[in-house]
Parts: structure tokens; sequence; C-alpha cells
């Protein structure tokens, strides 16, 4: 299954679940990546193993010009695992907003449609810049890998299975026309506009799948989304209006599914040149294609050239279609069942399957000892970095033990060096307070807490002032919390004379010197 045939992947709708994301109101305009992200995406290197979100990588099964498809592995809770199908936009286109938009649009598109015979959306992602689709897993291939097979083996395409595979396709296709907003209840006129044989898978069991809505139109849709003047679809299995640029409807998809069913019925599209010019002109010709071979009953041919003819002559729906196929089917006793298709399958593809389910299996096997290690991806580039590049998702267990352990760390240290401030704070606030108290007139300066306090009487008297101080000055700092004197003491101004005439006189008991100092009298505490 290459890219183009990839189930239409995961979807997003609104908050509210409704399809209006399709329209422009509701459509986010992309900002362009900035060069660092531009850079990732473009070495970025999907390996088996990688892991993106809650999927990992098992191994491709498919690359196209746009994208690359995927199995991988729905790693879920209590050991669950469920296989899915993720689209990748590839790492060196993802920076281009059109292919982005592209890729949005098939996930609001599908997403929309609840039917069986069109691939189930999952989940849409986006991991460092590169978006993701996550579709339902389905075990088979296109109906263009099938008719080749065919062909191999030089035989024609069995009647009643292709006929079969397109009535089922076109229930499909009728209903993501008939897709509706789920909250006005608006038809929303979806056309697919890429209808082909490879994007119309077959699974194991006979179910068909239309896929890849990534250029569909719907009536709602920006303007510049389908009006920039490129040719969108495959050319031989373009409808002439759409070919010309026209505007279109669900019909262009009919006259589609119509070359589908002729190109398997006779082995070659009904409009084919050497050329794409060629083509081209021949499909917007207006002339009727090459007869159908002649073991084609005329019943079936008839349902082909109405559905391929004109707009006002084809079918009106993809419903009507259907009806038409399968009347025809039993008209000519082609009824065909899905059982019948399943066992087509198997007889022409059982091999390609059988070899893909092993190589599953093998990676699952091969990536169920690095459990330990989900972000280490088997590196099948040879690209010594591919490994590496594969580490930019989630952290393995040990790195995240490691991280918070730091983490910890970090933070008790930040509140250790809290507390330490905190305390330095608190010890000068209390040494400031102290500092301050000191007793004096208005406006004299601030003298030491010692110097303030008389010391003791000197039963000898043979011990001044002077000699006292350097005793009661530590001591008052301990008790006060402040710092040790040494560290604080300032030289004390020289010790000015008591005025004459004072020594006898008590009242008061102490002389101010021009410092503005206090001396007390030592005659007056005898």
């Amino acid at each position: 299954m290459n890219a183009s045939t990839s189930p239409p992947l995961a979807g997003a709708d609104t908050a509210d679940g409704s399809t209006s994301a399709l329209t422009a109101r509701h459509t986010p305009e992309l900002a362009p990546p900035s060069a660092l992200e531009s850079l990732i995406r473009e070495t970025m290197q999907l390996v088996p193993g990688f892991r993106l979100d809650r999927y990992e990588l098992l191994c491709p099964i498919g690359t196209g010009g746009m994208a690359s498809v995927w199995v991988a592995r729905l790693c879920g809770k209590h050991g669950f695992e469920k296989l899915v199908a993720v689209k990748t936009i590839l790492p060196h286109v993802s920076h281009d907003l059109r292919f982005q938009r592209m890729f949005l649009n098939e996930a609001r598109i599908a997403s929309g449609i609840d039917h069986i015979n069109v691939a189930r959306i999952l989940d849409l992602g986006e991991q460092r810049g590169l978006l993701y689709l996550v579709m339902e897993w389905i075990n088979g291939d296109s109906l263009a890998s099938l008719h080749r097979a065919v062909k191999g083996r030089g035989v024609q395409m069995s009647p009643g299975v292709a006929l079969r595979a397109v009535a089922d396709a076109c229930a499909g296709l009728h209903a993501a026309h008939e897709l509706r907003d789920r909250r006005r209840g608006a038809q929303l006129d979806v056309v697919h506009r890429d209808v082909s044989p490879q994007n119309i898978l077959v699974s194991s069991d006979g179910v068909v799948k239309v896929i890849d809505f990534g250029i569909a139109k719907a009536q709602s849709r920006i303007a510049a989304e389908t009006t920039d003047g490129a040719l969108k679809g495959k050319l031989v299995y373009m409808a002439p209006e759409q070919a010309l640029g026209r505007p279109l409807d669900r019909r262009a998809d009919i006259w589609s599914m119509g070359a589908v069913l002729y190109e398997l019925l006779a082995g070659t599209p009904p409009f084919k040149g050497e050329t794409e010019a060629a083509t081209f002109a021949f499909i917007t010709s207006g002339l009727p294609p090459q007869p159908l071979p002649s073991d084609v009953p005329a019943p079936v041919a008839e349902v082909v050239f109405r559905a391929i003819g004109p707009l006002d002559r084809r079918y009106s729906t993809a419903a009507e279609l259907q009806r038409a196929i399968e009347d025809a089917m039993v008209t000519n006793h082609l009824a065909t069942t899905s059982a019948d298709v399943a066992a087509y399958v198997q007889k022409h593809l059982g091999e390609r399957l059988s070899a893909r389910s092993t190589l599953i299996d093998q990676a699952i096997e091969a990536l169920g000892s690095q459990e330990s290690r989900p972000l280490t991806g088997l590196n099948t580039t040879g690209a010594p970095w591919a490994t590496q590049q594969a580490s930019v998702g989630i952290a393995p267990a040990a790195r995240r033990r490691k991280i918070v352990m730091r983490a910890g760390m970090a933070a008790l240290l930040i509140a250790a060096g809290t507390a330490a401030v905190t305390l330095r704070i608190r010890r000068e606030t209390v040494a400031n307070t102290g500092h301050s108290a000191s007793v004096g007139p208005p406006g004299a300066p601030s003298a030491p807490v010692a110097a303030s306090i008389p010391p003791p009487p000197d039963p000898a008297g043979a011990t001044d002032r002077n000699q006292s101080a350097p005793h009661t000055a530590p001591a008052l700092a301990a008790f006060s919390g402040a710092p040790p004197a040494r560290e604080r003491a300032k030289p004390a101004p020289p010790t000015a004379k008591l005025p004459q005439g004072t020594g006898s006189t008590c009242d008061p008991p102490y002389a101010i010197d021009a410092t503005g100092i206090r001396h007390y009298k030592r005659a007056c505490f005898r």
C-alpha cells in the first residue's frame, strides 16, 4: 500500500464534535514554521521504534510524494496493544503550508464519515511540528495492487469481483457525498476528486474501503484552497469538467468510478494517451472510449458507459450507480459476496500479505526487548544519526527519574538558601534596633549601647570608665544578638574634662562633653 492508498487518516472534529470545522470561519490559519522548526522537521528520521505520542512505528508500508504510511502499535495501559495505520507528511515537505492544509482537510472530512466502506479515522496529532493521522489498520491492499497481481498472471480480472468491489466503493462514496454538518444539518456537498484504484482498499476479509480524502472538496471550504489553478487528482480517472477546471459536484466522482470499473474489465483506463497532454486532449474531446471486451455482458457495459458519459446523462448519485451495478450482476449471474472477494484476494495477494504480516511480527518482536528504551528506534536506514533523532519524543523512565531527582535537589537548595537569607535579615534587624537605643539629646549622634549605661561601681575605685567599657560591650552585644563589639566598635572620642566646679554637684549626676556624651560622676554613686 503506498501513501496514496492509505486510509483517510486520523481526523479531528471541532470542540463540539461538529464538522463545521470545514467552514472558513472554523479553519485556523497555519503559521509558517520558524527556521529551527523547519530544520528539525527536515532532519527528523522516522525509524521503527519511533514514537508519535502513544503510537510506536513498526514498519513502513508505503511512501508517496507527500506522505508516508506506517503500520504502528497503539500502546495503552495495562499492556493493551492494537495495530493502527499512521500517515505522516514527509519531513522534507512538512513545512509546506499547502501540504499541511491538504493533510488537515483529509482529517476533517474523513473523520465525519461513518460507513463500513470508508476507512475509519481514529486520531490526528502533531509532534515537533510533524503532522500525523491515525486510522484503522486494514489488513489488505489496494484495488490497483490486486489488479496488477492478476494481470501479472496473464489473466483478466474476475468480472464478479470487479463489480462487487466497485459497488461497495460506491456505497462508501455515497456516504461521503451525503455528509452533513452535525450541528446545523446542512449538506456539505463533499466531492472526493481523487477516486482511483489506488484509493480503494480491499481487505483480506473481502471488505472494500474508500480512502484518501486529502484533496476532497466541500462546498464550505475556503475558495483559495480549491481554485489555486492546480489540477488535483490522477488525470486518467479525472472527469472532463474536473480536467477543465469547471465547477464540480458528486457526478465527477461517479465518472471516476466508471473509469475504474472500465479499467478493471478492459485492463486499461478508458482514456489514456502516450503523454499527459494526449490523455488530457482525449478526456476533454467528448469522444467515447474503445468498446469493452466482447466477454463483458452488454448490461454491464451499458452501466459503465453511462457512468463515464456526458454530465447530463450520468447517474445522479453513487447510490444509483451501485444499484445499477448490482442489478447487472443479478441479471448476468455474476452475484459475488464479500467472502468470494476475500478468497480472490487470498489467491492473488496471499503471499504478499503473509510476508507483510511476518515483517510486522518481526518488528514487534525486535522492539519488544526494548521496552525499557521505547524511543531507541531500529536504525534501518544506515544513517548514524537516525536513531538519535528518534529520541526527541517521550523520555525513558530512567531519564525521567534522574530529572525528578535533580529537580528535588534544586528545590532543597533553594529552600535552604531562602532560610539562610531570612535568618541573616532577622539578626541584622535586631542588631540595628539595639544600636539605635542610645540615649542622648535630639539630634545628637548615636552612641553605642555600652556607652549609655553606667558601669557598675568599682569598689576599689581604681578602674576608670574607659577601662570598663570593653568588658560590658561584648556582654550587651551577645544579649541583643548583635555581632561582637570588636566587629562594630569605633574609636572612642576623646574624653572631655568635666567642667570645674561640678565635681561635688550631683544634680544632675553627670556631665555632657562637647560630643554630646554623658559622663557620670563617680562621687555621686558612692
